[in-house]
């Protein structure tokens, strides 16, 4: 409603006085524009405060892409006043309210998956590439050692793989499998990942029949 505001625009009413001799004079509002004009106003200025406010708070803390779930004939107006690098260039031409959030999700993926899949595969090809010129390794004590050296560009991880060791004991070679419940034991994909983002790198996560080798890790180095 703030975007919205209670009033026509200034510019577009006038007021007429309508009263006889010993009446009271009545001021009536007419718009000179058509309504359909005034609620395109409304429309725009609306649309560029909600395309600030999704930039500011959550298309720049992540980086995420941002698909825009209208009905067709607001997505032109909402793409005018979008100042956002993350919007997608395909949309989804519907009444969000009216499709539950698990619908709404399924088409979102329909969008992103296939660039998902590209990315995945590139990476991998990249890996492969690396790994070819000596600056990748799918060795877990290898990639352990890179990751405290800071030397991780990118680490590649098996989606819901779970390998029961600490970091520091698979570099310092003390590499037998132990349970996780025991407290003094962490997995290491995990430990490996937030290690690999501490030091600047970033850490892709795949499906286990897109990953390179059996290990359940693989990493490009900077050097």
């Amino acid at each position: 409603m703030e975007a919205l505001g209670e009033e026509l625009t200034e510019k577009h009413t006038t007021v007429a006085s309508f009263g006889g001799v010993g009446q009271q004079s009545t001021g009536m509002h007419y718009g000179l524009d058509d309504k359909k004009a005034e609620i395109d106003k409304d429309a725009e200025r609306f649309f560029r405060i909600v395309a600030k406010n999704v930039e500011e708070y959550y298309s720049k803390p992540t980086g995420w892409p941002l698909i825009l779930a209208a009905l067709p004939e607001h997505h032109s107006t909402f793409r005018n006043v979008n100042k956002n690098n993350c919007l997608h260039p395909k949309a989804i031409a519907i009444n969000p309210v009216a499709i539950s959030a698990e619908k709404l999700r399924t088409l979102a993926w329909e969008i992103l998956a296939p660039e998902y899949e590209e990315k995945l595969r590139a990476e991998v090809e990249r890996f492969e590439q690396a790994r070819a010129d000596g600056k990748g390794s799918d060795i877990p004590k290898v990639i352990a050692t890179a990751a405290f050296a800071g030397k991780i560009d990118t680490l590649l991880a098996e989606e819901n793989r779970i390998i029961a060791v600490r970091t520091s004991n698979l570099v310092s070679g003390q590499t037998d499998m132990q349970n996780l419940n025991n407290p003094g034991v962490d997995d290491l994909i995990d430990e490996l990942g937030e290690l690999v983002v501490l030091k600047g790198g970033k850490v892709i996560v795949l499906p286990k029949d897109k990953m390179p080798g059996d290990s359940g890790l693989a990493a490009i180095f900077r050097y």
